[in-house]
């Protein structure tokens, strides 16, 4: 993917405009169609307008990009992570206690976190024996 094309892909919205000093602006938006990733751009004013000097793309744990094609798969690869963790620490819930009430998608994150931190330890595991989890596509596994 291009960076022209990961750029329109993401759909803006400014958070905060905070003035620095020189004539310097730092402006950061969240990309609303991305949840966690934000861009922050530093300009300054010269003239009549203001002219970009950096914009950086950075995911909510604290990775950042200079690309935003980078920035887009890697957001991507951190929402299949969660996808993968969030199903790893259900089949370890449903592994100890069976099928209990309420169900899994409606508990509440503070109820899910012992079973999601499970999960992180028990891939973290895996991968130091050398194997990963990996979702199979139901319509190929048929």
């Amino acid at each position: 993917m291009s960076d022209a094309t990961a750029e329109q892909v993401m759909v803006s919205r400014l958070r905060d405009t905070i003035a620095l000093d020189h004539g310097k602006v730092r402006q950061i938006f969240d990309v609303i169609n991305c949840p966690g990733l934000t861009v922050v751009c530093e300009s300054q004013y010269i003239g009549d307008d203001f002219v970009p000097l950096s914009q950086i793309y950075e995911l909510a744990g604290g990775e950042q990009f200079d690309s935003p094609s980078e920035a887009l798969l890697a957001w991507d690869r951190h929402q299949t992570d969660l996808e993968l963790m969030d199903t790893l620490g259900h089949a370890l819930q449903r592994h100890r206690f069976g099928l209990m009430r309420p169900l899994w998608q409606d508990r509440k994150p503070k109820d899910k976190a012992i079973f999601l931190g499970a999960a992180r330890h028990f891939r973290t595991l895996l991968n130091s024996l050398g194997l990963d989890i990996v979702r199979i596509d139901q319509e190929q596994g048929r």
